[in-house]
């Protein structure tokens, strides 16, 4: 898949697995303030972030909780999907330190007052599920 993708001209090609990783462990710091909130927390705190908090990584079934069971929707975690993660690293950490990579290749990635110009970066994904893409809308 890496070496079709780099052949139909894609630069660089990441894998989803570090992403999974940080959704892990966001989702596992979410879930330790909620414990705190339920243990210390005021009522209204205890309202805004209930327990049991059910992972939100898969969109299938974040699809599933709002169409079919919109009480539960204050239950899921507030953490993206890997490939959300993933998207936002290689958008807002990654990227913008391939300014020497990119002047290599002759491309000007730096505009606008010094910043990375964003509009040149495209992100895409190949992914097996459908419901990834509800996951854009949501933003």
């Amino acid at each position: 898949l890496v070496g079709a993708a780099k052949a139909c001209g894609f630069r660089f090609v990441f894998d989803t697995n570090l992403a999974a990783d940080l959704t892990i462990m966001e989702e596992a710091n979410e879930l330790l303030h909620r414990i705190g909130i339920a243990t210390n927390g005021t009522e209204e705190e205890k309202a805004e972030s209930p327990l049991p908090m059910f992972t939100s990584c898969c969109p299938g079934w974040v699809n599933l909780v709002e169409q079919s069971y919109p009480e539960l929707i204050p239950h899921l975690s507030t953490c993206r999907s890997p490939m959300g993660m993933l998207s936002s690293v290689i958008r807002h950490h990654w990227w913008p330190k391939q300014t020497n990579i990119l002047s290599q290749h002759g491309r000007k990635p730096v505009e606008n007052g010094g910043k990375v110009d964003q509009s040149k970066l495209v992100v895409v994904a190949a992914m097996p599920c459908t419901a990834k893409k509800d996951e854009i809308a949501r933003e």
